[in-house]
């Protein structure tokens, strides 16, 4: 992997603490761009070292902690808007 841009090793702790592009680029210093291009290069380098490393595995369960994502929307204004307008 090449790390051309000086700043680019300090932005990779804040991504795998879950910080945000935008405050990576405030507090690195460095281009939204320059920070997605380490994001994909690191992760094809992970994906390229468990192909190699792990196989054969068999998985029985799959655990997925402090994972959160909104879909669409929050609950409370799902039902809003899932109400038909002469009752709203």
């Amino acid at each position: 992997m090449v790390w051309p841009h000086p700043r680019r090793p300090a932005a990779l702790p804040l991504l795998c603490e879950g910080s945000g592009i935008r405050a990576i680029q405030r507090v690195v210093g460095c281009h939204q761009g320059t920070i997605l291009k380490l994001l994909v290069e690191v992760g094809a380098g992970c994906e390229q070292l468990l192909s190699e490393t792990v196989k054969n595995v068999a998985v029985e369960d799959v655990q997925a902690d402090e994972v959160w994502g909104y879909v669409h929307c929050k609950e409370g204004t799902c039902c809003r808007l899932c109400k038909p307008a002469a009752i709203r």
